[in-house]
């Protein structure tokens, strides 16, 4: 699970790849401790709002500022559209 890498990344404010990475990455930590009642995580920066699809993760990352459950409903569409 650590070693998993973003399969697409799309980005609606300036930020370096590096921290994609670096986010991703604390995601995939985060993840591992949740339980699996929530579908978000956050850490000091950032929010994660995710949905687990077969063997792979889609994920919203946000800030913590910003309205869950806006956050919940565009995940849902994205899921929609994945799927």
């Amino acid at each position: 699970m650590s070693r998993q890498k973003p399969l697409l990344a799309r980005q609606f404010v300036e930020i370096s790849k590096v921290r994609i990475e670096g986010l991703m990455n604390a995601f995939l930590k985060l993840v591992e401790h949740a339980g699996a009642d929530h579908t978000y995580v956050e850490s000091d920066c950032a929010r994660y709002v995710y949905q687990p699809l077969d063997n792979v993760y889609l994920v919203l990352i946000t800030t913590k500022h910003s309205n869950i459950l806006e956050d919940l409903q565009t995940l849902r569409v994205f899921a929609t559209i994945v799927q």
